[in-house]
């Protein structure tokens, strides 16, 4: 159960070790949990909104990745490299 400050959302841009790495660096983020969702390598973030704001976790997503490069991150191919948000 999250405490109630605590909000979490759930990124696939890539190679969920290499998106892990970069949002762990984030004040703000208390945990990054990777693995997968519907077969997309994911981050799931926790983070205290009062620390870090939604608008700058989406600004690392998508400055970090090419959401509109189907099915490839990179040297990454295939549908599990995906971009989503849940």
């Amino acid at each position: 159960m999250l405490d109630r400050k605590i909000q979490l959302i759930v990124f696939g841009g890539g190679c969920f070790w290499c998106t892990e790495a970069i949002f762990q660096r984030l004040k703000g983020v208390v945990s990054v949990m990777p693995g997968y969702s519907d077969k997309v390598e994911v981050i799931e973030i926790k983070y205290d909104p009062k620390k870090i704001k939604l608008h700058e976790l989406l600004t690392g997503f998508f400055g970090t990745h090419d959401p509109t490069s189907l099915n490839r991150q990179g040297a990454d191919v295939g549908p599990q490299y995906r971009s989503v948000i849940f």
